[in-house]
């Protein structure tokens, strides 16, 4: 996701084309962040157990109880934000991606 709310890259490509995308915004002067939800982090707890409280601890990450709240800390356009989710959410419930 971008300061303007948009997710710019299919975060599950190869590691080339993701950090090429990263690159690109940042040259734009935008900001960038992987966002995931609690399914997503119940299932890094099940695979690495303690991985995710020791990375907040040490804060590589950062947890947010609302998307608000991110979007506040974040410097996001919060109402993007809101869109782009609920249009990933849509084309995964229809079964397509970026």
């Amino acid at each position: 996701m971008n300061t303007e709310g948009h997710r710019f890259v299919n975060e599950l490509t190869n590691r080339k084309v993701c950090a090429d995308a990263i690159m690109f915004e940042q040259q734009q002067n935008k900001r960038c962040w992987a966002i995931c939800n609690e399914p997503n982090r119940c299932a890094l707890k099940h695979l690495r157990p303690g991985n995710f409280e020791r990375m907040v601890n040490q804060k590589i990450v950062e947890k947010y109880d609302t998307l608000e709240a991110l979007a506040k800390a974040c410097g996001i356009n919060e109402a993007e934000l809101k869109k782009e989710i609920e249009g990933f959410n849509a084309d995964i419930k229809a079964g397509k991606d970026l």
